[in-house]
């Protein structure tokens, strides 16, 4: 599956202080204008989206976008818009 090679493949900048964006570098890429960003669809077409608590213990909300089918950028939202603490990675859990 691309999306397992692309993580395979890429470094990651982290965009937001508190780790709340991650752009995703894919190693021998090169990327044109981007033309726009959607949510990733798994094999099924559904958003690959999930939850993770942080360091706190607030959930949040987790989002993966693409640009022509490659990952681009991971975003992590918390629902009552405070800042998002240290995420725990442990506790990720697809939708």
């Amino acid at each position: 599956m691309q999306f397992f090679a692309d993580l395979e493949g890429a470094t990651v900048d982290e965009e937001a202080p508190d780790g709340a964006r991650l752009i995703f570098h894919i190693l021998e890429l090169q990327r044109g204008p981007c033309k726009g960003q959607d949510t990733f669809r798994g094999a099924d077409r559904f958003p690959v989206e999930g939850t993770v608590n942080d360091a706190g213990g607030a959930s949040a909300e987790v989002y993966i976008y693409h640009v022509d089918d490659r990952i681009y950028e991971l975003e992590i939202l918390r629902p009552d818009a405070k800042p998002l603490l240290k995420p725990n990675w442990k506790t990720l859990k697809p939708r």
